[in-house]
């Protein structure tokens, strides 16, 4: 608990634009932990994964309430093997929990985040109709994610570039990419999804 909170101070002095904090899985103690850490950061966004259910966007938001700058995301995944091996969902089904969770997550705060996880496995078409679903709920920022971390650079620009054909919605709002590196190519994948129009990108402190 006081290294998670050293930790956000060291990212809030140097200027770190976002700090995310995983999802509430013991009320108590990360309750407790997302409020300490909302009272103190001066200069960063809070960003807290609001969870998967109307219920715990509302307990999120009550836990950076009191930080000066706050954010709430929305992670759900948007493959086929996921939508069903993860949450049993069929894609219709994802639109409507996509819609929900956003605007739930919108009515506490202006900035709402939506994460496609596994984006670079899901079919195109509906990766997009995932992020106008998303983009029209309110979110302001969308995260395309290479979770399998398989993707190459070119392939990576090519995704992008079909979802902002597809949804042109996108250009209104922050576009974010978080990358694996098992081809250790993370790095290039990241350069060329800021060639393409990315303004934030996802990194990790061990």
């Amino acid at each position: 608990f006081k290294e998670k909170i050293e930790i956000a101070k060291l990212l809030d002095r140097i200027k770190v634009d976002v700090i995310e904090m995983p999802a509430i899985q013991n009320e108590a103690a990360d309750s407790l932990l997302l409020k300490s850490v909302a009272s103190l950061l001066l200069n960063s966004t809070l960003s807290v994964d609001a969870g998967m259910t109307e219920e715990s966007v509302k307990l999120s938001a009550a836990c950076v309430a009191q930080a000066n700058s706050k954010r709430l995301r929305v992670e759900l995944p948007t493959s086929t093997v996921q939508m069903e091996y993860l949450c049993k969902c069929k894609p219709n089904k994802m639109l409507e929990l996509i819609e929900t969770l956003v605007t739930s997550a919108k009515s506490y705060v202006d900035d709402v985040e939506f994460v496609a996880q596994d984006a670079t496995r899901s079919e195109v078409d509906f990766l997009a109709s995932a992020v106008k679903t998303a983009i029209k709920a309110g979110a302001t920022t969308i995260t395309l994610c290479d979770t399998a971390g398989q993707m190459l650079p070119d392939e990576y620009e090519t995704l992008i570039e079909s979802v902002y054909e597809k949804a042109p919605e996108l250009k209104e709002v922050s576009l974010a990419i978080s990358t694996q590196s098992e081809l250790y190519l993370a790095p290039a994948c990241a350069l060329q999804a800021v060639k393409c129009g990315a303004e934030e990108i996802k990194v990790s402190v061990d």
